[in-house]
C-alpha cells in the first residue's frame, strides 16, 4: 500500500464529492495540517503560505478560496477524530525528529514524567497506543479512516 505524499500540490478548490476521491487521499497530510494550524489559531495567510504553498499578497480571494475549501473538506471528520488525527500527526513529527516518546507526552499532554517514572507511568501506555495508531495510519491505515462509515470499518 502506498504511502501519501507529505507535501503534495495543491488544486484551487478541494472536491465536493460526498465520497471519498483518491484527491483527499493524496491530501490526507494536507488537511490534518489545516486542522491542526486552525487548532492552533494560525492566520489563514500564512497557512495557506507554509502548507498549501500559495501566495496570499498575489491573489488574496484567490488564495483565501483555496484555503477555505481544502480547510472546508478537512472538516468533514468528528471532532474527536479530528483531535487524535491530530496528536497522531503531532507525535509523527516529533518522532521524525529524533524526540523520544518520554519528551513528546510532555509536550501533547502538558505533564513531565521523569525518566525513572516513565515506564510505569500511565502516559507511557497513551503513547504505545498513540505511536502505533500514528505507525499505522502512516502505513497506509489513513484509507480505512476515509471510507464511508457504513462501509466496512
Amino acid at each position: 500500500m502506498q504511502k501519501p505524499p507529505l507535501d503534495p500540490s495543491v488544486a484551487d478548490r478541494a472536491p465536493e464529492a460526498s465520497c471519498l476521491t483518491g484527491y483527499d487521499e493524496q491530501h490526507l497530510i494536507t488537511y490534518l495540517r489545516l486542522l491542526d494550524a486552525e487548532a492552533d489559531g494560525a492566520d489563514w495567510r500564512e497557512v495557506a503560505r507554509i502548507v498549501l504553498h500559495r501566495d496570499p499578497a498575489a491573489d488574496p480571494e484567490g488564495v483565501h478560496r483555496c484555503w477555505h475549501s481544502h480547510l472546508a473538506r478537512a472538516h468533514w471528520m468528528s471532532s474527536d477524530r479530528i483531535s487524535r488525527l491530530i496528536l497522531a500527526l503531532r507525535t509523527l513529527d516529533g518522532l521524525d525528529s529524533g524526540v523520544s516518546q518520554r519528551e513528546i507526552a510532555g509536550v501533547l499532554f502538558d505533564h513531565k514524567v521523569s525518566a525513572t517514572d516513565w515506564l510505569s507511568h500511565d502516559l507511557h501506555f497513551r503513547m504505545k497506543r498513540l505511536v502505533r495508531f500514528a505507525r499505522g495510519l502512516a502505513d497506509g491505515g489513513y484509507r480505512r479512516l476515509l471510507r464511508h462509515p457504513f462501509r466496512g470499518r
